[in-house]
């Protein structure tokens, strides 16, 4: 086959601006690894994205409105009222983003049945805080994801009411502050092999500003996970970073041909830190051509 004469000039326009650079190879066979276009290979297209909004939608609502408009204004999205996601037509639409709120209150059976149908078909949940809950919790149970909230509740005895009693204001408030999780950044393990951690180091720094996490899953893929000794930056509890590190931060998890990527905090917060942008940005460009296979691709 024979190049279009003007070849250079259409790629010059394609990488022109983008950071890439372009180079020449005069054959597609290679040494090592799998062969230029072979099948291993995922096709990946511009994904049609569609943002839970309005008042159900949660405050994180506008860091994904501001993450489109003012970061990276050539994806194509529409903010889409949350309470009508569960009796509107979502297949022109390759992804979902939740960014917290309370999905529960406003879908009912009917919409998370919706919202199931369309991820098996193969429909791409991107989730975080309340939203990323929602996905697992009792009643919904769109995902086998368990969400963990910082320490245990103990049984409360007999005794108990009467021991608060007697504490003083200064004990309460140490124990207010022992029991909570002000925020930190924290340090994260990834699976180097996961697509979701594309062009990311093994280890990175995460903003985390409760105390949730998610169980350690079996049915999915844990793609970050806690550090024994996570806390970088900041206050945590005495037995939260213990614990913490027996949790997952990050997880990505089949769904019939579809798949719900899910954080336990949100990846977007005053657009704090890139690293965690640039896991939004897989979610959203990987996802599509990855959707309901496995760590590994091309």
């Amino acid at each position: 086959y024979r190049n279009v004469e003007d070849l250079h000039q259409i790629i010059d326009e394609v990488v022109g601006g983008r950071g890439v650079v372009a180079y020449g190879i005069n054959t597609g066979l290679v040494e090592e690894g799998d062969d230029l276009g072979a099948g291993s290979y995922r096709t990946l297209k511009k994904p049609k994205i569609a943002v839970a909004a309005g008042q159900d939608a949660g405050n994180g609502f506008g860091e994904v409105w501001n993450f489109f408009d003012q970061g990276y204004p050539f994806f194509d999205y529409a903010n889409v009222d949350a309470s009508r996601l569960g009796s509107m037509d979502l297949s022109e639409y390759d992804v979902l983003m939740v960014a917290g709120g309370n999905l529960a209150g406003v879908l009912g059976d009917r919409g998370v049945e919706n919202l199931r149908s369309w991820m098996q078909g193969g429909g791409m949940v991107i989730a975080w805080e309340g939203g990323a809950r929602f996905m697992g919790q009792e009643g919904s149970e769109l995902t086998n994801a368990t969400t963990w909230v910082g320490e245990e509740e103990e049984d409360e005895d007999e005794d108990q009411p009467a021991v608060e009693a007697r504490k003083t204001l200064a004990e309460r408030e140490q124990e207010s502050k022992e029991g909570r999780t002000p925020g930190g950044l924290y340090k994260v393990v990834l699976d180097p092999d996961h697509w979701m951690a594309f062009g990311l180091p093994e280890e990175m720094a995460i903003l985390k500003r409760g105390d949730r996490g998610f169980g350690i899953t079996d049915r999915g893929v844990n793609v970050a996970v806690f550090s024994e000794e996570s806390l970088l930056s900041g206050y945590a509890p005495s037995d939260f970073e213990e614990e913490l590190s027996k949790k997952a931060w990050l997880i990505v998890e089949n769904v019939g041909r579809g798949q719900a990527v899910l954080f336990a905090d949100n990846p977007l917060y005053r657009m704090f830190l890139e690293s965690e942008h640039q896991m939004v940005l897989n979610a959203i460009v990987l996802g599509t051509g990855f959707r309901g296979g496995g760590r590994r691709g091309r």
